[in-house]
């Protein structure tokens, strides 16, 4: 799944830019895929608990889709996009 951006991107605010290239592996929000928000959310669901680095990657993951769920909002089908994306997600808290 790859979605099309508009120009309506923002920059994330440098402490969420370094979580989200910790956490991710991406070096801001913006991707235009959600495979570095689920390895950001995979990192999150390691670390149970009420840890630093849980939360922050919990909120990596969480700036990185909702940027997908914006551009989701902006296509032709958001219906179908954000049905994958949910079942991607749902797939990670399941195993």
């Amino acid at each position: 799944m790859s979605l099309e951006r508009k120009a309506h991107d923002v920059a994330a605010p440098e402490v969420l830019a370094g979580w989200i290239r910790r956490w991710a592996g991406a070096p801001e929000a913006g991707a235009n895929a959600p495979a570095p928000a689920l390895v950001a959310l995979d990192e999150a669901l390691k670390r149970p608990g009420r840890s630093r680095e849980a939360a922050e990657a919990l909120l990596a993951s969480d700036a990185l889709l909702t940027d997908l769920v914006e551009a989701a909002a902006d296509q032709e089908d958001p219906g179908t996009i954000l049905d994958d994306l949910v079942s991607l997600i749902a797939r990670r808290g399941s195993g």
